[in-house]
């Protein structure tokens, strides 16, 4: 890697690095509910801010979670695409 885009393309390859991370945390998350969705066992949320998600049935947490995983791989490969780019030029 160049330094010659005063560290653009160090940062672009960090920020991909770390949002597909994320993405495979998240996707380890929603297999969790995807499972327990097919076992019928709840999922109980003691987060404040997630305290909503336990009035949720299970499918609907299941979706949430497949949307999240959908948006970050979306940013993901964005990022990804910008360090490739900003390697090449």
């Amino acid at each position: 890697m160049t330094n010659k885009d005063g560290g653009d393309t160090e940062l672009a390859f960090i920020g991909a690095l770390s949002l597909w991370l994320l993405v495979s945390l998240i996707s380890w998350v929603a297999s969790h509910f995807y499972y327990a969705w097919q076992s019928n066992e709840p999922i109980e949320f003691t987060s404040r801010g997630l305290r909503f998600m336990n009035l949720l049935p299970a499918s609907i947490q299941f979706a949430i979670n497949v949307s999240v995983v959908a948006f970050f791989t979306y940013e993901a490969a964005k990022q990804s695409v910008k360090f490739v780019k900003l390697l090449r030029g």
